[in-house]
């Protein structure tokens, strides 16, 4: 009687060539995965954006122009940043 289970490979035994076509296509998938995340990349900027702004401000206990600097804006950028992600310390 036939089995209709897949048999198990033992990978160390497979030739060099299969390996490297094995490893390709699960880098593959590996890139193709990273790739997914939930929104776009304008969310994913904006969300990132928000973190670092967020950060900033704590790590200068509030201040808005050090903490522009920090982030390598002015603190009429970051005062535009803060109102429009609707930030407020």
């Amino acid at each position: 009687m036939k089995s209709f289970y897949p048999r198990t490979i033992d990978y160390d035994h497979l030739p060099p060539i299969i390996k490297n076509k094995i490893q390709q296509q699960e880098t593959s998938l590996l890139k193709e995965q990273s790739l997914q995340f939930s929104g776009g990349l304008a969310e994913q900027i904006e969300s990132l954006e928000r973190t670092m702004i967020e950060q900033a401000i704590n790590n200068t206990n509030g201040n808005i122009t050090k903490a522009g600097e920090q982030l390598g804006i002015s603190r009429q950028s970051l005062n535009y940043k803060l109102k429009k992600y609707q930030l407020y310390f």
